[in-house]
């Protein structure tokens, strides 16, 4: 204290009394802290009182001084009216806030009769805030011994505003140190477009008996990302003290009480920042039952790789509760398997095996065996099942496909009767006039090819081929081919070199004796009065009782206008579509007589 390095004079029985103390370390650096609540250099002392204190009254099972609990007490015996010690402000300095817009700060004193306080704020996060002043007995004042200060805080939404707090205690000794200058920070901005919030682990298991862990929360994207926690379920056990807000990064804390029963139980903390990509992330926290009884689990129970060589994991896990130790090894297939990590673990992990090559065409089966003492499900067997060499085999099935004379489509399927993928293509290298593929003109593995045909207006019949190739495949290229009928010459309409028309089939639907089938023929006739028009004579019909389904029908309504889809000409190659209508006004004297009205080229 001052009044030691002032060299006051002391009474005798204090002076032995402090001879006692001389070497106690604590006391002499409790003596150094005390020097700055005093401005005097001498006091008056009641050296009988302090005595009797010191070795009857202290917090100590023998009644002595307890030098770090009882020094409020000595300092009442030494100068009763010594000056309070600094206000006590929570929560901590530096403190950002982003849930809600109302917040409490709280500054107390136990041997204070007032606190008076000075704050400046800002919302200029560019520029520093300037500190408050140190108060005075002028300032906003809470009076009252053990006196509290609840001060209202507010943000605007989506903005931000800095508070700079310095408190000072009073009693009537007059003022103590101040406080210091404790910054608090509104931070009620959304998140930054590109933030993204991470919080690992995913989950924490953690024993029976109470305790507290940790989360760390991070932002991996850009900007500027405000946080909050919560507890959304468990929290009858599980609470958050410390980290229930942030920016950007910064760690929650939570405790958890002892679970007193049989069963582990699950609690969830929720992190939410708005507009941050991947908010809200819910962490678990898992405490294990009184009882403890593992469970080994392994997953999954079985590995398809590859006949090149590589690794695969399996994962293992403890689906009951408590503490379950393991092992791994290969009990099967060790001259191509093995274990390259995890052959031993705790609770959670991974075994990684590696596996050779397979140089053979037949698969082969391994076996890794996970065991753990003592738990349920032990031991656990897995498999490692490799592939030999694969050699694909291409098959197109059927070699060929016969198709009628009209338009349609036809199919080929594709296989691969061999091992490994097989990817092929196919494509029409004859006949591309009148086929072609539409779906199937690449797969893998398997597939159908599906073909488009027009239809055959010639009296011959044609072949069109398809070739299917599967590199490195077995059997690789096939060819196969759509063979499609011609139309028949007896049912065919014709014009020959002497101009005479046959219509071997038309069909006419007469309202009494319904459908006839007739055949009819014509000759050209040419009319010097009117040279343009094209005469056709009506030189024979008859009907017909058996028509062929063969033939494609002309058709004739009942106003007698004739309609013929398909006329061979003279040439033998040209084909015509042609309309003709009955012309009354030639036809006298018993003859008929018909023109043509419309005619076009038919291109297929």
């Amino acid at each position: 204290m001052c009044f030691l390095a002032q060299n006051n004079i002391v009474s005798g029985i204090f002076a032995s009394n402090l001879l006692r103390l001389k070497n106690h370390q604590l006391f002499r650096e409790l003596l150094i802290g005390w020097s700055t609540y005093y401005t005097s250099a001498s006091f008056t002392v009641n050296a009988d009182a302090y005595n009797s204190w010191y070795d009857h009254a202290g917090s100590n099972s023998d009644g002595s001084i307890d030098w770090e609990n009882d020094i409020e007490g000595v300092t009442e015996y030494l100068e009763p009216s010594a000056k309070p010690g600094k206000p006590i402000v929570t929560p901590a300095n530096n403190t950002i806030w982003t849930d809600g817009i109302t917040q409490t700060i709280t500054a107390t004193s136990t041997k204070a009769v007032s606190i008076f306080g000075t704050f400046t704020s800002s919302n200029d996060i560019v520029n520093p805030l300037t500190d408050p002043r140190i108060p005075n007995a002028t300032d906003f004042d809470i009076s009252g011994s053990g006196t509290s200060l609840p001060v209202n805080l507010t943000g605007t939404a989506g903005g931000i505003v800095i508070y700079k707090y310095r408190f000072i205690s009073t009693n009537a000794s007059g003022l103590s140190d101040e406080s210091g200058v404790y910054s608090y920070t509104i931070d009620l901005r959304p998140a930054t477009p590109g933030s993204a919030v991470t919080v690992t682990p995913a989950t924490r298991d953690v024993a029976k008996d109470a305790g507290t862990t940790t989360f760390s929360v991070s932002n991996t994207g850009t900007g500027t990302m405000p946080w909050t926690a919560q507890v959304i379920s468990g929290s009858s056990w599980l609470s958050i003290t410390s980290g229930a807000s942030g920016n950007n990064a910064g760690n929650i804390i939570c405790a958890f009480n002892t679970n007193t029963g049989t069963s582990a139980r699950t609690g969830t903390i929720r992190v939410t920042s708005d507009g941050a990509i991947g908010s809200p992330v819910d962490v678990t926290v898992t405490q294990a039952g009184a009882f403890e009884q593992p469970v080994l689990s392994v997953s999954p129970t079985n590995r398809d790789v590859a006949n090149n060589a590589g690794v695969t994991p399996f994962g293992v896990s403890n689906t009951g509760t408590g503490t379950m130790l393991w092992t791994a090894q290969v009990t099967s297939g060790s001259s191509w398997l093995s274990i390259t990590s995890g052959a031993s673990g705790n609770n959670a992990g991974t075994v990684t095996c590696a596996f050779n090559s397979n140089t053979s065409t037949s698969s082969r089966t391994g076996t890794v065996r996970i065991t753990a003492t003592g738990a349920t499900g032990s031991p656990a067997d897995v498999t490692v099942t490799q592939a030999g060499i694969t050699q694909p085999v291409l098959y197109v099935s059927p070699v060929s496909r016969d198709v009628a004379k009209d338009a349609g489509i036809t199919t080929f399927n594709v296989f691969n009767i061999g091992t490994g993928t097989m990817a092929w293509t196919a494509a029409v290298t004859s006949g591309g006039s009148w086929l072609s593929i539409t779906s199937g003109a690449s797969g893998s593995y398997s597939g159908t090819i599906s073909c488009s045909y027009f239809a055959n207006t010639t009296t011959s019949s044609r072949t069109a081929t398809i070739r299917v190739t599967a590199s490195s495949a077995t059997g690789s290229p096939v060819d196969v081919t759509v063979t499609q009928a011609p139309t028949p010459i007896g049912c065919l309409a014709m014009i020959d070199g002497n101009l005479l028309l046959h219509i071997p089939n038309i069909s006419y639907v007469d309202p009494i004796s319904g459908t006839l089938s007739l055949l009819a023929d014509f000759v050209y006739e040419f009319n010097p009065k009117y040279p343009t028009f094209t005469l056709f004579k009506l030189t024979n019909y008859n009907i017909i009782n058996n028509p062929s389904d063969l033939c494609a029908a002309s058709t004739l309504s009942s106003d007698f206008k004739i309609h013929v889809p398909d006329v061979l000409l003279p040439d033998g190659i040209t084909h015509l579509w042609l309309n003709l209508e009955y012309d009354p006004a030639f036809s006298i004297e018993g003859n008929g007589y018909f023109f043509d009205a419309t005619y076009g080229i038919i291109s297929n």
